[in-house]
């Protein structure tokens, strides 16, 4: 490989820091959740389904951990199947979903993380899915 074409990949085609994908897809999130600064989260629009409002956790924690709100983008199963209104036994089963969908990664076992390659498609899906012109 050519120096130059290293350097070519290095420019446009590395991501550095998972905050670049965050601030391009800002707007987005903005229209489905809110954080506060404990960590917790919000689903704006309310005709989302459970595996959906599961996804939204992880992003949502992904922001939280660039605002310097929690210590790690990574979350514990049982820390989701407290954040989100959802019998426990299908927050295991929406997990297995996402992870096996590829939007969410296993980072150890019962801990995973958003899939930030993959963020801002799957944005784009929950919006279309519950019409983005419902959304705020």
């Amino acid at each position: 490989m050519t120096d130059q074409l290293r350097e070519w990949i290095e420019k446009e085609l590395t991501i550095q820091d998972p905050s670049e994908i965050l601030e391009e897809v800002k707007e987005k999130t903005k229209k489905l959740i809110r954080i506060t600064k404990d960590g917790n989260f919000t689903v704006i629009l309310h005709d989302t389904t459970d595996k959906d409002t599961c996804y939204l956790c992880f992003v949502a924690r992904a922001y939280a951990f660039k605002a310097g709100y929690v210590p790690s983008d990574e979350m514990k199963n049982e820390d989701l199947k407290s954040l989100v209104k959802i019998n426990p036994p299908s927050v295991d089963t929406h997990i297995m979903e996402l992870r096996n969908e590829g939007i969410i990664d296993q980072v150890q076992m019962g801990v995973h993380k958003v899939n930030y390659l993959r963020l801002s498609a799957t944005l784009d899906t929950l919006l279309a899915k519950i019409g983005e012109d419902n959304a705020p």
